[in-house]
Formats: C-alpha cells, structure tokens, sequence
C-alpha cells in the first residue's frame, strides 16, 4: 500500500469515526426523550444531526457526489419532523419567568394559556414519537448508517486535504461573520442575527468536530468565543421567534398577548445591546 493511499484512509477514518460517533450520540439522546421526554434531549437530538449536516457541507469535497446528496437529505428528513417543537418548548420555559411579572388580573389568562399550550406539547410529543417509531424513521437511518460506515465513500481526500480545507473553510466563515456584525450593528437587521448564528453555529461544528486539526491556542479561544456569540445570538433570535408565534395568538388574548410582547420586546432588545456590543469587540 502506497503512503498516498495510507493518507487516504486515514482521513476515511477520521470523517467515518466522526459520523458514527455523532449519529451515535443522537440516537441515544433520542431514547433519552422518548424514554423520559426531556426536552433538553430532543434539542441535542437535532443538534448532533445538524452536527453531522454541517460537518458533510464544510468537507463535501471529500464526499463522493453519488452519495453526498443522498446523505445529506435524509439528514433534513431525521430532523424535519422535530423543527416544530423548540419554539414551544423554550416558551413553555419562559413562562415560568412570565408568571412573576404578570399582573394579577391576567394571570388566569396566562395560566389558561400555559394549559393550551402543554396540551399542545403533549401531542407534539406523540407526534414525534410516532415518527421516531416508524418504518419510515428506520429506513431513513438505515440509508444514513449505511453510507457513513463505508471508508470507499471518504477516499477523496487525505489528512493535509482535509486541513486545508479546515483552513479555508475558517477564514471563509469568519469573513461571513465579521461582514454580518457589521450590518447588523449598522441596521439592527433581524434577518441577520439568524444567518449569523447559523454561519457560526457550522464554524463551530466544523472546528469541534475535527480538533486534532486545530489543536493551537489561538484555535482554543476562537472556537471559546463562538460558543459565547452563539448563545447571546440565540437568545435574540428565540426572543424574535417567541414574538412572532405570540402575535399570532393575539385575537384569542389581545390585552395578554400585547403585555407579553411588550415584555419580551423589552428583554430582546437589551440582549440586543449587549450582542452589539460583543460583535463591536469581535477579534476571530
């Protein structure tokens, strides 16, 4: 076997180990939810397929094409059918919050709507249960376990093709992340708080997912600092979401819904000032 060949395989290895690793640790948080309907496990459900979507994107170079497509919508099929759930569970959340600070004379209304709510929870739950017991669900995972645990698919690249491509993929992001705060400190636009999350939510997977290549200190701090901007950004972003699905409960309880959405826009936009702040000191 040639040293080329060699390289090759190692890097195989190195993509392969990652998926079934990650796909691995999905699963088990999805027995998790179905076993003791953790919310918080449902979440890293999602978080370790779009780990995995991430991770296939930044490296599709390294891909076969035959499977690369393939892969990466039946990744979107296994986390489609749960999209629906985290707006409602991070309200249900605030809500504890809500109960404080609610006048009196709607706290009835706010608890009539934290019942509605569960319920819809609670079927949410049975639906998504439904699906993660299906042929369907199966079959969908059998593709997905089928195609990662092949090395053949990986032999595109070798392990300095594989950090170099980490490299580029690096500096692309983080110019996409310092172009974004700059809009968004100059035009407080919404649209972009999501995209930038999104842009370092897949930098993050990228560079978490691949540490034996970026195991320097400057790395370390970078990848320490995403983490931060993605949680502040997260928040807004959930505040924005909570806002939109509230208003559109607003005929059912005007006077409620109205001090809600005061609420939340006043909290929103202190977490806005404090992401304007955090992206003004940006220094990837």
């Amino acid at each position: 076997m040639d040293k080329n060949t060699k390289m090759k395989e190692r890097a195989s290895s190195t993509l392969k180990n990652f998926f079934q690793k990650t796909i691995a640790d999905a699963l088990e948080y999805k027995d998790i939810y179905l076993n003791d309907k953790k919310i918080e496990a449902l979440h890293q459900y999602r978080v370790n397929i779009r780990r995995i979507h991430s991770v296939l994107v930044e490296f599709k170079e390294c891909i076969h094409h035959e499977v690369y497509d393939l892969l990466k919508t039946e990744l979107k099929i296994l986390v489609k059918h749960t999209n629906s759930s985290r707006d409602l569970d991070v309200f249900l959340e605030n809500i504890k919050i809500y109960k404080l600070i609610t006048p009196y004379e709607l706290k009835g209304k706010l608890h009539e709507m934290e019942e509605r709510l569960k319920q819809k929870q609670n079927s949410q739950f049975d639906e998504i249960k439904k699906w993660f017991e299906s042929k369907q669900h199966k079959k969908n995972l059998q593709i997905v376990n089928d195609i990662i645990k092949e090395d053949k698919y990986y032999l595109l690249c070798d392990k300095n093709d594989i950090s170099a491509i980490m490299k580029k993929n690096i500096k692309k992001r983080i110019k996409s992340i310092k172009k974004r705060a700059q809009i968004i400190i100059k035009k407080h636009d919404m649209v972009e708080f999501h995209k930038i999350r999104l842009t370092i939510k897949k930098l993050r997977y990228s560079i978490e997912g691949f540490k034996e290549f970026n195991k320097n200190t400057e790395i370390k701090k970078m990848l320490l600092k995403l983490q931060e901007l993605q949680k502040l950004l997260g928040d807004v972003c959930d505040k924005d979401i909570e806002i939109k699905k509230l208003k559109e409960l607003q005929e059912q309880n005007p006077e409620l819904i109205n001090f809600l959405v005061l609420l939340i826009e006043k909290k929103m936009e202190q977490k806005k000032e404090h992401s304007f702040k955090e992206l003004q000191k940006l220094s990837l």
